[in-house]
């Protein structure tokens, strides 16, 4: 997010870390052939970072608000008597600021 500043020495930038609370929970189940996965999680964080346009300069500028990001992400897979394995995926993340 240094592409906008506009400081002459890195060490003038102020900056702060995020810090996020992130809590996941997952299941794994195999059935003969059949082998599952699913897991949900969220993160937040209320130093999070977008940027928005700054319509004097166009230049778009970093700004620190709360963030939530949560989503689920399964798996199938399945094994042919062939040995061969199909499987599926399949993950869904959205954000908010």
């Amino acid at each position: 997010m240094l592409r906008g500043a506009t400081v002459t020495k890195l060490s003038s930038v102020k900056t702060e870390a995020s810090l996020v609370k992130h809590y996941e929970v997952g299941v794994d189940s195999q059935i003969d052939q059949l082998h599952m996965e699913a897991a949900i999680y969220q993160s937040k964080s209320t130093l999070g970072t977008s940027t928005k346009l700054d319509e004097n300069t166009g230049i778009y500028q970093p700004v620190r608000e709360p963030q939530t990001i949560q989503g689920f992400e399964m798996l199938v897979d399945y094994t042919l008597p062939s040995g061969q394995v199909l499987g599926a995926t399949y993950s869904h993340v959205e954000g908010k600021n």
